[in-house]
Formats: C-alpha cells, sequence, structure tokens
C-alpha cells in the first residue's frame, strides 16, 4: 500500500485512539459501569479502566513514532477486534441493548451488527496497510494528501456512527 495511504490510516487510528483514551479518563466511572456490563456484571475497578486507557495511549504514541507505523496499525486491529468480539458475544447472548461506549461517555450508540461490521473495516483497513507495497503511479502532494485523506476517514467513521445511532433512534420509537 503507498506510504500516503498508510500514514493517513494511521493519523486516522491516532484519532480513533486517542478519543478513546480521553473519553474513558474523561469519566472512568461511566465506563468502570460499561466495562463491568461487557463482562456480565464482574466488577470493574478505576484501574482496569485506566489501564485500557493507557494501552489506547500506547497505540496512539506507537503510532507517532517513526518507522513504527506497522506495529501500531497490527496493535490497532487486535484491540479493534477485541472489543468487536466483545460486541459480537453480547449480541449473540441477546444481551445488544447496552451502549457500547465507542462514541464517548456521553454516546447513545447501543452494540449492533453495523458497530461489529463497522470495526471489521477498521481491522481490515488496518491490515491492509500491512500487506507489501506497490508502486504509486505518478507523485502526490505528500502530507497535504495524507491530511485529506485522515479526515475523509475521520468523517467517514463519524457518519457511520451518526448512520447507526439514526437508525438505533428510528427502530426504537417505531
Amino acid at each position: 500500500m503507498p506510504d500516503l495511504i498508510i500514514s493517513a490510516t494511521a493519523w486516522f487510528f491516532v484519532w480513533l485512539f486517542g478519543f478513546a483514551a480521553f473519553s474513558k479518563m474523561r469519566a472512568p466511572a461511566e465506563y468502570q459501569l460499561l466495562m463491568s456490563a461487557y463482562l456480565d456484571g464482574r466488577e470493574v475497578g478505576a484501574w482496569q479502566v485506566w489501564a485500557v486507557a493507557l494501552t489506547e495511549v500506547l497505540i496512539v504514541i506507537v503510532l507517532l513514532v517513526p518507522g513504527a507505523s506497522s506495529l501500531g496499525l497490527l496493535l490497532a486491529s487486535l484491540v479493534l477486534f477485541f472489543y468487536a468480539a466483545l460486541m459480537l458475544q453480547k449480541i449473540t447472548s441477546g444481551n445488544a441493548d447496552m451502549r457500547c461506549g465507542c462514541g464517548g461517555s456521553n454516546s447513545g450508540l447501543v452494540i449492533s451488527p453495523h458497530l461489529v461490521i463497522r470495526n471489521l473495516v477498521c481491522i481490515c483497513l488496518a491490515l491492509a496497510c500491512l500487506l507489501p507495497p506497490y508502486g504509486i503511479a505518478g507523485p502526490f502532494a505528500g502530507a497535504g494528501f495524507s491530511l485529506m485523506l485522515c479526515v475523509f476517514l475521520i468523517f467517514t467513521y463519524l457518519s457511520a456512527d451518526q448512520l447507526i445511532e439514526n437508525a438505533q433512534h428510528i427502530g426504537a420509537t417505531a
């Protein structure tokens, strides 16, 4: 995959995991309850919320280290897979009426197959960046192109979240 696309994808995951970590650090009590619900009511301590947040911060740091983006993308895909698996486990056990925590503590998103698919798409994007590179036809405007692609990925992700949340609200009121 071309370096510019890898760079934009890495920046997208910096934003995604940075926001996720910030959300947990800003409202650890909310995430204690949420994580407890994911773990079938098992008690979750504040330190566990902080451990997850620091894992997300670690992914951000690794993504920002020059030459380490491949490791960062691999770590991001592993964590996203874990989150998708937790959501899928809740859905298949009939507990799909809980908040997902994806959009921060104020988000109204509830877990759904759509969110699992969204995570799988993000995983595929990260893993595609780990494939061997091939030649780029023609020069690109370097950092500008990378930044534009990153912003596009962020808006696409946020749009998907909003579409899913809207559909969930419409389905709940119908």
